[in-house]
């Protein structure tokens, strides 16, 4: 099948051979990649390649967004452990003076007899009922991850719009030619990603962002140019993200 398809080569259009190259490059075959650059004919050979360099510095520039942001995700998940041992080490301690508390009030009040004793879950539920619980910094790391996790769908999805939209790619496909070491670490936080709620606004500027870059810079677009209306949400969200 390959062979055949490589007597076509010739026939491509600048978008096949566009999309067919980034294909290739994805799966690391260099020999298809070779031969889609040498048959491409004179005339579109500009063309193409600013296809590829556009898509290139797209999918790079996107990525110096979203690892940072998926970096900080990789730390929340391993503080969570210490965080899960400290919450546990912080209520075992207050259960503990809670009892100290309650044997002390027992013997202050005079009783002779043998105070009844208090099972782990009595005990944990009054130490709780005193309004005094143990801060749950696990809660604090929820909350941070859900907000980091809504913050970098806006890259990985502007991104998708991107490749889907205008490059006729699949986001795997872009970042295996351009992003590969992306597509492992997207895996690791993919469930966590895809749970997330991403800012409406945000994702759509940054989508029409990407795609007047694109079509500027990957398709020549003389046309493709940023109105007022778009600057001056681009200068909004710049100011509030300041």
């Amino acid at each position: 099948m390959k062979a055949d398809l490589s007597k076509l080569y010739d026939t491509l259009t600048l978008e096949e051979r566009f999309q067919l190259r980034a294909q290739a490059w994805a799966r690391g075959d260099h020999a298809d990649m070779e031969r889609l650059d040498r048959t491409c004919p004179l005339a579109q050979y500009g063309a193409y390649c600013a296809r590829l360099e556009a898509g290139c510095v797209l999918v790079l520039g996107v990525l110096a967004e979203l690892l940072p942001k998926l970096a900080k995700l990789r730390m929340v998940s391993a503080v969570r452990p210490l965080v899960a041992y400290l919450e546990q080490v912080a209520e075992e301690g207050a259960e503990m003076a809670y009892f100290d508390g309650y044997a002390a009030g027992w013997r202050a009040a005079g009783k002779r007899s043998k105070r009844p004793e208090i099972d782990h879950e009595t005990l944990s539920r009054k130490v709780k009922s005193t309004g005094r619980s143990i801060p749950q910094f696990s809660a604090v790391l929820d909350e941070l991850e859900a907000t980091l996790a809504a913050s970098a769908r806006t890259p990985r999805d502007g991104l998708a719009a991107l490749c889907n939209d205008e490059m006729g790619l699949s986001l795997e496909v872009a970042l295996g030619a351009w992003g590969r070491p992306a597509l492992a670490e997207l895996a690791v936080h993919a469930e966590l990603l895809d749970a997330a709620e991403p800012d409406a606004d945000e994702l759509e500027l940054f989508a029409k962002v990407l795609g007047i870059a694109w079509r500027r810079e990957g398709l020549n677009d003389p046309t493709a140019e940023f109105d007022d209306d778009l600057r001056e949400a681009i200068e909004a969200a710049y100011r509030e993200g300041a």
